[in-house]
């Protein structure tokens, strides 16, 4: 983070990986998520309005602060609901990993003892809330530590295409299919990525982590409840 538009960035996605403090705009969130047809419902503030009982202005309000952090997309020719089916999610989850092995690749020419200790809190966090029955929790933790690693490389670049493909829309389709298992398994993982980073071993490492994303959800297993 050696340079100002690296430290704006940082926390402005820092703040967008929150649940949000209103109700109805967190219920939409999960709507959203869970109905398979939402995508197909038109996503304007005049249709999230009509569709919540919401006012003029709230509408507004909600239909920002949903492009903000991923539920609705800018196609071609309108705005439209994000789709989290199965072969969308992986594709997120994919990218996601490629830009997390190259930043871990990266930092292996890179001090990092600048943002140790930051990091070091994020960890303690992720393993805390691994053992909680919130996945959502564990998984914005999770991605919290990320973004900071990340935006620690100092490339103001990696890290504005890094947050945009991770934002919050893809932590709550991801939370909301992991299993039981997984959610610790992940907190294994990434503790796995750092005792490799010291001792340096960042290929291993980015293995740890590109693992760590290959558990979105068994087949036929039931989601935990977030």
């Amino acid at each position: 983070m050696s340079t100002s538009h690296v430290g704006t960035s940082y926390r402005a996605a820092l703040e967008a990986l929150a649940p949000s403090a209103d109700e109805c705009l967190e219920a939409l969130r999960w709507s959203v998520v869970r109905d398979g047809e939402f995508h197909r419902r038109e996503a304007s503030p005049e249709s999230i309005s009509k569709l919540t009982g919401q006012g003029a202005e709230w509408g507004g309000y909600a239909f920002r602060q949903l492009r903000l952090t991923g539920f609705i997309e800018n196609s071609i020719d309108a705005f439209t609901w994000q789709s989290f089916d199965q072969a969308r999610l992986g594709s997120c989850l994919d990218l996601m990993s490629g830009f997390e092995s190259t930043a871990i690749l990266r930092s292996q020419f890179i001090d990092m003892s600048k943002v140790r200790n930051e990091l070091d809190y994020r960890r303690k966090d992720l393993a805390r809330l691994a053992h909680s029955q919130s996945p959502l929790a564990a998984v914005l933790s999770l991605q919290k530590l990320l973004v900071t690693f990340v935006a620690s490389i100092g490339s103001a670049e990696l890290l504005a295409e890094y947050v945009t493909a991770s934002r919050a829309a893809i932590c709550y389709a991801w939370a909301d299919r992991l299993t039981a298992s997984a959610v610790s398994e992940i907190a294994e993982c990434i503790e796995q990525m750092f005792d490799l980073l010291d001792a340096n071993q960042a290929r291993e490492a980015a293995r740890a982590c590109s693992t760590m994303r290959l558990m979105p959800y068994k087949e036929g297993a039931e989601p935990l409840e977030v």
